[in-house]
């Protein structure tokens, strides 16, 4: 997350030095924090909450930002005892909800489609700043569902033997009820994989489910 590489150099220190128990605890799990949202991350749940609290009463940035600095700005704690007593505020809650500080991220956020759920990665680009941008519903016994953002993804290669590529369509090529292809692509959203797409004819004829034959249709008209 970017607002992690903006601001924890200056919240870990503070709340080391703090003398608050839950502060110090919780920055000893940020410290340890590899900074993402990933499924597998310990320690974006307890930043996320900070964070929003930042954000809505924490006095701000110490450098707003700037349009003559847009890469290192916004940075730093305007007001670093506020972000303290807020890191300890949300390291009671995350504690509370949870039972851990350091919950790993998928633990927290899940993707449903139909009968598929998995674990998911990704958060909203707002307040965190991230590459990979998911939205979440959270309900009421804090577990949170992706309703929004990143969907289709690819990657293109041009080689010299022609193009490759892996793509995914996260929540499948189907909506129709009763259609085996709702969510069959959540699994390998949720492992982080992309599959090959089907590009020629002979890739396309040897995937075939059924097929319609047009020219009789057109020969009765």
């Amino acid at each position: 997350m970017a607002a992690a590489d903006r601001l924890l150099d200056d919240l870990i220190p503070v709340a080391r030095a703090s003398g608050d128990t839950d502060a110090a605890r919780a920055a000893d799990v940020l410290d340890a924090w590899d900074r993402t949202a990933d499924a597998a991350s310990r320690g974006g749940v307890l930043f996320l909450a900070w964070l929003e609290r930042f954000r809505d009463e924490g006095g701000g940035w110490a450098t707003p930002w700037s349009a003559d600095d847009p890469v290192g700005t916004p940075d730093g704690l305007a007001d670093p005892d506020a972000a303290v007593r807020l890191l300890a505020d949300a390291a009671r809650t995350v504690e509370k909800r949870y039972g851990a500080l350091d919950v790993p991220w998928g633990d927290v956020h899940h993707a449903r489609v139909g009968e598929h759920e998995v674990a998911a990665s990704g958060a909203a680009g707002d307040p965190g700043g991230v590459f990979r941008v998911a939205g979440y519903r959270e309900d009421a016994d804090g577990r949170k569902w992706v309703v929004g953002g990143d969907s289709y993804y690819a990657l293109l290669e041009f080689t010299p033997d022609g193009p490759r590529g892996r793509v995914l369509l996260a929540y499948g090529n189907a909506s129709q009820p009763g259609s085996p292809h709702v969510g069959d692509q959540l699994e390998l959203y949720g492992g982080k994989r992309m599959r090959t797409p089907w590009r020629t004819r002979a890739d396309i004829e040897a995937h075939l489910e059924s097929r319609t034959d047009l020219s009789s249709m057109e020969e009765g008209r």
